[in-house]
């Protein structure tokens, strides 16, 4: 069995580790469906060659059409929305702040 082989099913902290996420960031995408895996003895685990299939259709989806950086919600007047994007897990909140 070479690297390639031991490797190709990854634990959480290697899942984490291969994308730069946090664990329970990777926990809880698995748990949503945003990430493929499996939990074997209520431990997830992934594929490498899943999670490298969800960044290259992640990659197309950004070359394909510009991500914005903030949308504009329904907000009271004087107010604006706008969906905060983070850097660090990818998830979305909404936000009202003054004109």
């Amino acid at each position: 069995m070479d690297y390639n082989e031991r490797n190709e099913v990854m634990t959480v902290a290697e899942a984490a580790d291969y994308l730069r996420l946090n664990r329970q960031t990777i926990m809880r995408m698995a748990a949503r469906g945003e990430l493929p895996g499996v939990k074997i003895a209520r431990r997830w685990r992934f594929k490498r060659t899943d999670i490298e299939a969800v960044l290259n259709a992640t990659q197309d989806n950004l070359t394909d059409k510009p991500m914005p950086l903030a949308n504009i919600i329904d907000s009271p007047p004087g107010l604006v929305g706008v969906t905060v994007i983070s850097e660090e897990d990818g998830c979305k909140e909404e936000k009202a702040k003054p004109l």
